[in-house]
């Protein structure tokens, strides 16, 4: 299903997006053992305490990290693509504290830890890219309890596709607004702390106000300035900056650095730019807000 020499690329595309790499640094990550497992939906490939010998890259597909509260609900902590090594602690700490599984039909590399720790041993520079990896992904989990704990059901969600639609663009797996989007209702819901009822009534008011468009296997962002830079959503601002340094998301899908600081200054809370003139300005000159942006700015 996959061809030998593709498995390993999404990696390389992921680092990319948040280092750069020389070529010694590609063919090291490239050269690394690894064996191919197709996923279908609801397979576990780690359970909470476990203790794996190897980590796995996810090729294809959408997995999650969970957890399982005492009473038997699932609540969902990450969702993981193309590119993403949901498991990579698992290298440094003894047992898994959460699970993981697939969502979606999918694949998933599976790279030995000793190989990995080898990879640390002789490329030391690796350390400070995969510690990058790792403060990314603690910084979208701040995000997420913020979006669990204060913003509303509507503004959780529209939060939720944006930050799914950057992370695709990063992956080089969105087609300009369009992306992988193959979630249930109810995984949403175990994300976002909403019952499956909530999550549905909150979709169709999103396509019922020409905000989006989805089918079973993927969603389209429609309310999206189409010939301009805009000021775009706190989400895709707060993934943008930590995928790229100061880098803003153009109406393309294409990044590009940003021509002024207030690209990355629109919103109080990324405090980038606390004052109220800058504020104001930035929207002056980045244009008006989208409906879709003002519920993620609402929360």
């Amino acid at each position: 299903m996959y061809r030998t020499g593709d498995a390993l690329a999404p990696l390389v595309t992921r680092l990319r997006a948040i280092a750069s790499l020389t070529d010694a640094d590609m063919a090291a990550l490239l050269s690394l053992p690894y064996s191919i497992r197709v996923a279908h939906a609801g397979w576990e490939v780690a359970r909470e305490g476990d203790t794996p010998t190897q980590c796995c890259l996810v090729i294809d597909g959408t997995f999650c990290r969970f957890k399982m509260a005492a009473h038997g609900a699932r609540q969902i902590v990450s969702y993981h693509i193309r590119g993403d090594v949901p498991d990579l602690q698992s290298c440094f700490l003894d047992n898994m504290d959460h699970s993981l599984v697939a969502l979606t039909p999918g694949a998933v590399a599976f790279i030995p830890h000793q190989a990995v720790r080898q990879l640390l041993l002789d490329h030391p520079l690796f350390v400070a890219k995969l510690l990058r990896e790792s403060f990314i992904d603690s910084s979208i989990s701040r995000e997420w309890l913020c979006n669990v704990g204060r913003r509303e059901a509507e503004a959780r969600i529209a939060h939720l596709l944006c930050e799914m639609y950057t992370r695709h663009r990063a992956a080089g797996s969105a087609n300009q607004l369009t992306f992988p989007f193959g979630l249930t209702q109810s995984a949403i819901g175990d994300s976002q702390g909403l019952s499956t009822v909530h999550v549905n009534r909150i979709l169709q008011k999103l396509k019922k106000d020409g905000l989006i468009r989805a089918d079973r296997t993927s969603m389209t962002i429609l309310d999206w300035p189409p010939s301009r830079k805009s000021a775009i959503s706190t989400a895709v601002i707060f993934i943008c900056a930590k995928l790229r340094d100061r880098a803003a998301l153009l109406p393309s899908g294409r990044f590009a650095e940003a021509d002024t600081p207030l690209q990355l200054r629109v919103g109080k809370r990324l405090r980038y730019g606390e004052d109220a003139d800058s504020v104001a300005r930035a929207e002056r000159e980045l244009g008006p807000r989208s409906q879709l942006m003002r519920l993620v700015r609402s929360g």
